[in-house]
């Protein structure tokens, strides 16, 4: 196993150099993924745009939809019960429409990135309801036309079934997918999870929970069109599983839904301190995971949750940043905007 490991790094190493060298004439990921008739897009912030203006050029070269990081969550559009503050996603979207780009939504109800005014758990049921209600008829309402998904229940998924939270009950759920067709009949509309990529016995559980739940929803009558993989792919966590991972995209397939890739990067925490070494590593991973995913046909969209490692998450989180305190390298760009492994494994998989 030690032989194959080096002999696939050294190969995807040498692969990715030679494509480097090539570099300057190469076709940008926006027009590779158009070619095979995929939508790309990428995250970004607002903070990110005005901090970081070198991100623009790549952004315009490889993505054709934006998602806003921050800027459609609860904490950042509801800064009270009675405002709902739509500037900061604005400003992403105009900056969107003035480089030929669209928009991807994340997220209508997540758990995590709330306000202090709004606790699922204290509210009576009827009040929940109500206020889940307004929220996404007010939001998805205001961006109806302007948007080409969106994450509708972001993360449901608990460790054994559904999440303990008012917000993963089923019918809340089938509700929140009525009323988000209601406001906005022509985005379509996803559940969106992570930790279903991989081959380790956790994520089949996570796999056989998510399948129950899209069918309960589907013979419910809940608008439900697409399954977001968020693929926050983690290298040395667990095996990759190229057959599980093929066989549950078959199965969401054959219930008549479409899948997203909605947020890939590396979580590169348990990978060596040599950078080519994690690069080449990270990049093995990408690479095995978009050539079972792009062979499915009812996968629709890639997301890359972020371009640049200058936009990478990890540093902030407790879970994901590396321990010997370096900087993540998640992403296809580095802090220079200087293509990485990441990038031409990404770019291979696109091409026929």
């Amino acid at each position: 196993m030690r032989l194959t490991r080096r002999a696939l790094l050294g190969s995807t190493l040498a692969a990715a150099t030679f494509a480097q060298e090539a570099g300057a004439q190469e076709a940008g990921l926006r027009a590779l993924a158009e070619a095979r008739g995929l939508a790309i897009g990428a995250m970004v912030t607002r903070g990110q745009l005005r901090d970081y203006p070198a991100l623009l050029p790549p952004l315009r070269r490889d993505a054709a939809l934006l998602a806003p990081g921050l800027e459609l969550k609860w904490d950042t559009l509801r800064p009270t019960p009675e405002a709902f503050n739509f500037a900061p996603a604005e400003e992403i979207a105009a900056l969107a429409s003035a480089n030929g780009m669209g928009l991807r939504g994340h997220t209508l109800v997540w758990h995590e990135a709330l306000p202090r005014w709004f606790d699922p758990a204290a509210l009576p049921a009827a009040t929940l309801r109500a206020t889940l209600e307004r929220h996404i008829r007010t939001v998805a309402g205001h961006w109806r036309g302007r948007i080409a998904s969106w994450d509708v229940v972001n993360e449901p998924l608990g460790e054994d079934g559904l999440r303990d939270s008012p917000l993963a009950d089923p019918e809340v759920i089938r509700l929140c997918f009525q009323w988000a067709r209601e406001a906005d009949p022509g985005a379509r509309l996803v559940v969106n999870d992570y930790d279903l990529e991989l081959g380790d016995r956790r994520q089949e559980r996570r796999r056989a929970t998510m399948l129950r739940l899209l069918e309960g929803l589907l013979r419910a009558g809940a608008p439900v069109q697409a399954l977001g993989l968020q693929a926050h792919l983690a290298p040395r966590s667990a095996p990759f599983g190229a057959a599980r991972l093929a066989r549950f995209l078959r199965e969401v397939a054959g219930m008549g839904l479409a899948i997203e890739v909605t947020e890939l990067d590396i979580v590169d925490r348990l990978l060596p301190a040599d950078i080519a070494a994690r690069d080449a590593e990270g990049a093995a991973m990408v690479a095995d995971f978009l050539r079972v995913a792009l062979d499915q046909p009812a996968t629709k969209m890639l997301i890359m949750w972020g371009l640049s490692d200058v936009q990478s998450w990890q540093q902030d989180s407790a879970f994901a940043r590396r321990r010997d305190g370096l900087p993540s390298r998640s992403q296809p760009l580095d802090r220079e905007m200087q293509k990485k492994p990441i990038w031409h494994a990404i770019a291979g998989a696109l091409r026929p």
